[in-house]
């Protein structure tokens, strides 16, 4: 992990992976992009939300304790039919969803919808 780490610190970008058992004989595996101090998840089509948090959350603490990550940005395609459940869900655990132009959001992200979870500061303002 400490190469990842220095990677990462140089201005790389990591491929991270979380898995995590929850019940019995159910994994949930989260693919996730670490650039600088922020990570970058992308939720698979399919995921219920329900049954996923709490390893989303074991991820989250993980990102925060060993990655030292002062922001969590999630990903999901807008057309999903569970997009609002998904939006109303993320947005109880503190995640803001990123207007088109936000720097956190890349420039060709007109059919996704980026939501951003700050670690540092829950009341941080990231409108800019």
């Amino acid at each position: 992990m400490r190469d990842a780490l220095e990677c990462v610190e140089s201005g790389g970008a990591v491929h991270v992976s979380f898995e995590k058992a929850v019940g019995e004989g159910m994994k949930f595996l989260w693919d996730a992009v670490l650039v600088k101090e922020r990570l970058f998840v992308e939720i698979p089509d399919g995921i219920l939300f329900g049954s996923s948090k709490e390893s989303f959350i074991a991820m989250l603490e993980y990102a925060e304790r060993f990655l030292h990550c002062g922001h969590v940005i999630i990903c999901f395609r807008k057309e999903r039919s569970d997009r609002a459940s998904l939006i109303r869900n993320f947005m109880f655990l503190g995640f803001k969803v990123l207007p088109a132009g936000h720097r956190f959001v890349p420039n060709a992200s007109g059919s996704v919808v980026y939501m951003a979870y700050s670690i540092d500061d829950p009341d941080e303002e990231d409108s800019d």
